[in-house]
C-alpha cells in the first residue's frame, strides 16, 4: 500500500499544474462518483461475460473451420483472453468494493478507484501490446489520462474520516 501512496503523490504532482474544474463540478463528481462507478461495474461485468462467451465461440469456430491449425491459433489467442478475463474480473471486484466507501466520501473509496485506474492502464497496455495495436494503445492511454485528471480533481473531497453531517437548522 505504501507504493500506491507514493505513486499517488507522484501522479498528483503531475496534475497539480493543470487547470481545475469549478468547485461545484468537483463536488458533483465527488458526491456522484459512487453511482458512476456502479454503472462502470455493471458494464464491466457485461464485458467479462462477453469476453467469455465470444472467446468460447471463436475457439469453436476456429477449430471447426480451420481444424488443427485453427485450434493452435485458438490456443495462442486463449492466453490473451485469459489475461483480459482475469484483469476484467479484478476491475469489477475493485469497482464493487469501492462503491460504499465512495458513497460515504471515505479515502478508502478514492484509493480503490485509484488502484482500479492503475489496473485498467495495465490492462490497456497488455491488451494492446498483445494485439500489436499502437493506435488503440495511444488513444486509450489518452482517455486513461483524462480519467486520472477527473479522479485527482475530486481527491480533496475524500478524507480519512466520514464527512460531517450538515447541521440541521431549527426554527
Amino acid at each position: 500500500m505504501e507504493t500506491v501512496k507514493k505513486l499517488e503523490v507522484t501522479i498528483a504532482s503531475w496534475y497539480k499544474s493543470m487547470p481545475h474544474l469549478p468547485k461545484k463540478g468537483q463536488e458533483w463528481l465527488a458526491v456522484n462518483a459512487w453511482w458512476l462507478t456502479l454503472i462502470g461495474v455493471i458494464l464491466g461485468a457485461l464485458a467479462v461475460v462477453n469476453i467469455l462467451f465470444f472467446s468460447l465461440l471463436a475457439g469453436a469456430f476456429l477449430t471447426a473451420i480451420a481444424g488443427p491449425i485453427g485450434a493452435a491459433a485458438g490456443g495462442i489467442v486463449i492466453i490473451g483472453v485469459l489475461i483480459s478475463l482475469a484483469l476484467g474480473i479484478a476491475c469489477v471486484v475493485l469497482g464493487s468494493m469501492s462503491i460504499n466507501p465512495l458513497k460515504a466520501l471515505k479515502k478508502k473509496g478514492w484509493t480503490l478507484l485509484f488502484v482500479l485506474l492503475l489496473l485498467e492502464v495495465a490492462a490497456i497496455v497488455i491488451s494492446d501490446v498483445l494485439s500489436f495495436n499502437l493506435f488503440a494503445l495511444i488513444w486509450q492511454l489518452v482517455w486513461a489520462a483524462v480519467a486520472g485528471y477527473l479522479l485527482f480533481e475530486i481527491r480533496g473531497f475524500f478524507g480519512e474520516k466520514a464527512p460531517k453531517e450538515k447541521k440541521k437548522t431549527t426554527k
